[in-house]
C-alpha cells in the first residue's frame, strides 16, 4: 500500500454493500480499511490483497472508533473518505419489539455512525477534505410498516447528514446521503424478527408481504455492483450529490410517496394559515422588518441577522446594537419598535 493512494474505512463490510465496496474501492487503488465486528465473517480474499486492511471495529463503542481512525491516521498520514454502511433491521409491529431490541438497532444505525464521524470530522477538518458517506435507506421517507425502528433510524441518518453538509461544506468536507431501494443482499436475512407475533397485527404481516412481492416481481431489485460502482465514481467527484438514489423501485416508491406528502400538505393549507399570528403580533424581529425606513430595508435585514446571532450567542443585543437598529427604522414606528425590543429583548436578559 501507497500512503500517497486515498484511504478510505468502510463500516460493516462482511457483507452486502460494504463487501462489494471493498473490493471495488481496492481494485479503484484506494487503501481500504474493512471493518467489521467479527473478522471470522471476512471475505477470505481481503487478506490477499495488499490494498486491503481488516480492522476489527464495533461502531457502537465510541472509543473503540476513535481509536481505530487514530490509528489509521497515525500509519497513513490521512484519511479521504468515511463510509458509514454497517446497519441492520429488526423486524415488528411496533408493540412487538423490545425496547431493547430497538434501542441497539438504533445504537447500530445512528450512533454508530454518529460516533465514526466524531472521530474523522478533526482529521477532515485539519487536511481542509474529505468525504462522508452515510448509508441510509428510502424506508427513510416511505416509513414501512414492520420496520418501525429501522425507518427511524434512517429517517434520522437522513436528516443528520442533510444538517451536517450545510456545517461543513464551507470547509472542503463533502457529505453524501447514499438512499437504497431494495437489493439482492442479505438484508432479509439479517432481518431479526420478534420474538412474538401478535395476532391482531396479521393484516399489517400481509400487506408488508405484498408489499415485498411486488418489489421482487414487479419493480425488481437493483443490481449490487453497479450501485457500488456508482458510490465509487461519486467518491471523488468534487460535485457528488447529497442525496444519492441507488436502484430504481425505491426512487420510485419515494417519489410517489413525497408526491403525496405534498398534495396532503397542499389540501390543508388553509388550515395551516389559521396558526400564523396577526400582522401586529409577530415576534419583534419580523414586527422591526416590517417598519423598515424607507429605502432601508435590506440595511435593516443584515443588522438584525447580526443582532439575532449575537443573542443567539450571548443571550442579550448591546444598546449601542438597538440603538443602530431604531435609526433603520420608519420614524412612525420607532416608538412602537423601541417598547417591544425592551419587553422582548431585555425581558430575556
Amino acid at each position: 500500500m501507497s500512503k500517497e493512494q486515498p484511504v478510505i474505512l468502510i463500516t460493516g463490510t462482511s457483507t452486502g454493500f460494504g463487501r462489494e465496496a471493498v473490493h471495488q474501492y481496492a481494485a479503484a487503488g484506494y487503501t481500504v480499511i474493512a471493518t467489521m465486528r467479527n473478522l471470522a465473517k471476512a471475505d477470505p480474499s481481503f487478506k490477499d490483497n495488499p490494498n486491503i486492511d481488516l480492522a476489527k471495529l464495533d461502531i457502537t463503542d465510541k472509543e473503540n472508533a476513535t481509536a481505530l481512525v487514530a490509528k489509521v491516521v497515525a500509519k497513513y498520514g490521512h484519511l479521504d473518505v468515511l463510509y458509514n454502511n454497517a446497519g441492520y433491521n429488526e423486524s415488528g409491529a411496533f408493540e412487538e419489539v423490545a425496547d431493547d431490541a430497538a434501542r441497539r438497532e438504533m445504537e447500530t444505525n445512528f450512533w454508530g455512525p454518529v460516533n465514526m464521524i466524531r472521530a474523522v470530522l478533526p482529521i477532515m477538518r485539519q487536511q481542509h477534505h474529505g468525504h462522508i458517506l452515510n448509508t441510509s435507506s428510502m424506508a427513510a421517507y416511505l416509513n414501512l410498516p414492520l420496520m418501525t425502528f429501522y425507518s427511524a433510524s434512517k429517517a434520522a441518518v437522513t436528516s443528520m447528514s442533510d444538517t451536517l453538509h450545510k456545517e461543513v461544506s464551507g470547509l472542503g468536507i463533502q457529505v453524501t446521503d447514499i438512499e437504497p431501494g431494495g437489493f439482492n443482499t442479505n438484508f432479509g436475512v439479517n432481518s431479526k424478527l420478534p420474538a412474538h407475533q401478535l395476532p391482531d397485527y396479521a393484516p399489517v404481516y400481509q400487506r408488508s408481504a405484498e408489499f415485498n412481492a411486488r418489489v421482487f416481481i414487479e419493480a425488481g431489485l437493483g443490481d449490487l455492483k453497479k450501485a457500488v460502482a456508482l458510490i465509487v465514481r461519486e467518491t471523488l467527484n468534487p460535485d457528488a450529490p447529497l442525496h444519492l438514489v441507488v436502484g430504481m423501485q425505491g426512487y420510485d416508491d419515494a417519489r410517489a410517496y413525497l408526491e403525496q406528502l405534498i398534495g396532503e400538505y397542499d389540501g390543508q393549507v388553509e388550515l395551516t394559515k389559521t396558526t400564523d399570528p396577526e400582522p401586529d403580533e409577530v415576534n419583534v424581529f419580523k414586527y422591526i422588518y416590517q417598519h423598515a425606513a424607507a429605502g432601508k430595508q435590506a440595511q435593516l435585514k443584515e443588522l438584525l441577522v447580526q443582532d439575532i446571532m449575537k443573542f443567539q450567542t450571548n443571550g442579550k443585543i448591546a444598546d449601542a446594537d438597538l440603538l443602530a437598529v431604531m435609526q433603520l427604522v420608519a420614524p412612525d414606528a420607532q416608538q412602537d419598535v423601541q417598547q417591544r425590543l425592551v419587553t422582548t429583548i431585555h425581558g430575556a436578559n
